[in-house]
């Protein structure tokens, strides 16, 4: 095995502090249009510092995503071979 049960969550664990960083990074900008019937919009988007950090973490929560599919897969197969067994019995 590559990966322990314990990595997923030390992983995770690592992520949290850079994924709060990012979402701090969301700003709020007013457009403002003459045109506009409503005068303008609102938009949001991430400063070029937060997207540039959520930009090098997607592969990272790619990787975390895939291993938690691989460890729910797993004790799916633990608990069908479990059911098999005692349906076998």
């Amino acid at each position: 095995m590559i990966f322990r049960e314990s990595d997923i969550d030390e992983l995770d664990g690592l992520l949290a502090p850079l994924r709060a960083q990012v979402e701090e990074g969301w700003v709020t900008e007013v457009i403002v249009d003459e045109c506009c019937v409503q005068g303008g919009w609102t938009q949001r988007r991430l400063t070029l510092d937060a997207e540039a950090l959520a930009a090098r973490l997607h592969p990272v929560e790619r990787l975390l995503t895939a291993l938690r599919a691989v460890r729910n897969q797993r004790n799916a197969m633990r608990i069908a071979e479990r059911f098999h067994e005692a349906d076998a019995r």
